[in-house]
């Protein structure tokens, strides 16, 4: 009997490190040394405490037999202790994770090209309705103000007639419609400056972000993976992004969130230098890596973030800037590198205490 629950309690603790494992392994999409160790001590934390309750139940009135038993559970746990990944097991992970952020990556820029070129194609469509439309109403203000003036003459300005009222009243109407007209020309005119800002968006092989200049996701994910590659010492990485991009663009118009996106820019590209490589990726996602200590460029971020959540755009909209900077000197590839900047930066659009949330190794 004792013999039988030794071997199923060993069974036991066996099927149950199996199926954490497993469980762990699905769940894990980047993985390194420091990670695989971290993932691996709950799971024997857990074994001891099995290691335990059986130890408490399995009392045997043979004082040897329980003794044998006992040993042989303690080298279970001293064996699940030093229990540690090995670098091939290691490496496929690794590579099973490339290859799912590859496809993640390559699925992404594929959806935000398609709402792009709809957004671009939508754009165009509101261009044709509005020509027409703005040609109409500036035949139509013509005419009225012919025959305001046809009015005006044949009144010959008598004050108090009733004639000298109706030219009133079709004055206003006349400046009322004046109006709607050059509303209609400023969002024609903002409109046709979207699309023409954003017909290189959808070219995957354009270099170049069309709003910005600064480098687009295909040309920056080849430097950075290169960077990642090659990279000796410190390599930190920042991501800064609009808190309620798609609000703050539905609140204030193309025209200031264009102006918006090209200051954050401008901020960037004043403080870092050369030897830092700059990009916008998508939407309001801007990022930039170099060789620097993580601390430092977070408070070099830090600075620019203030700045910026500082100022008001026209129309007294208020800045709201976020980022996250991370240490990337022991990332795979680049899809891990801008994967852990995207975590950082999620945090600090949680954090109600700071803009900017910096995470070290």
């Amino acid at each position: 009997n004792y013999r039988l629950s030794r071997i199923t309690a060993m069974g036991i603790f066996q099927r149950r490190l199996q199926v954490q494992e497993t469980a762990d392994l699905n769940a894990w999409d980047a993985v390194s040394v420091g990670d695989a160790q971290s993932k691996i001590k709950p799971l024997i934390s857990l074994i001891f405490s099995l290691v335990d309750s059986v130890k408490l139940q399995m009392i045997s009135p043979n004082g040897a037999e329980s003794r044998k038993l006992n040993a042989a559970l303690d080298e279970l746990s001293e064996t699940l202790l030093s229990r540690t990944l090995s670098e091939a097991e290691i490496n496929s992970l690794r590579e099973d994770a490339a290859v799912a952020a590859h496809q993640h990556g390559a699925w992404q820029k594929r959806v935000i090209g398609e709402l792009q070129l709809e957004t671009a194609e939508a754009a165009k469509e509101l261009i044709a309705g509005i020509n027409p439309v703005l040609q109409g109403q500036a035949d139509s203000t013509k005419r009225l103000e012919v025959l305001c003036e046809q009015i005006r003459a044949a009144a010959g300005d008598r004050p108090g007639s009733a004639m000298e009222t109706a030219l009133a009243d079709l004055t206003r109407h006349i400046q009322s419609e004046v109006q709607r007209t050059n509303r209609l020309r400023a969002d024609r005119e903002a409109t046709s400056a979207f699309v023409e800002r954003n017909s290189g968006l959808n070219d995957p092989d354009s270099s170049t972000d069309a709003l910005t200049g600064l480098m687009s996701t295909a040309s920056y994910m080849n430097l950075l993976s290169a960077n990642v590659r090659s990279a000796r010492g410190e390599h930190s990485l920042a991501i800064l992004n609009i808190r309620n991009y798609v609000e703050f663009q539905s609140q204030n118009g193309v025209q200031i969130t264009c102006n918006l996106l090209a200051l954050i820019s401008q901020s960037l590209q004043a403080e870092f230098g050369e030897g830092f490589a700059i990009g916008k990726l998508k939407g309001d996602e801007f990022v930039v890596s170099g060789q620097a200590n993580v601390e430092a460029m977070g408070q070099t971020i830090f600075k620019i973030v203030e700045s910026l959540n500082a100022k008001q755009m026209k129309n007294k909209a208020q800045v709201n800037v976020f980022a996250g900077v991370v240490d990337i000197s022991e990332c795979f590839d680049a899809s891990e590198a801008i994967e852990s900047g995207r975590i950082a930066s999620f945090r600090a659009q949680q954090n109600p205490s700071s803009p900017v949330v910096v995470i070290t190794r």
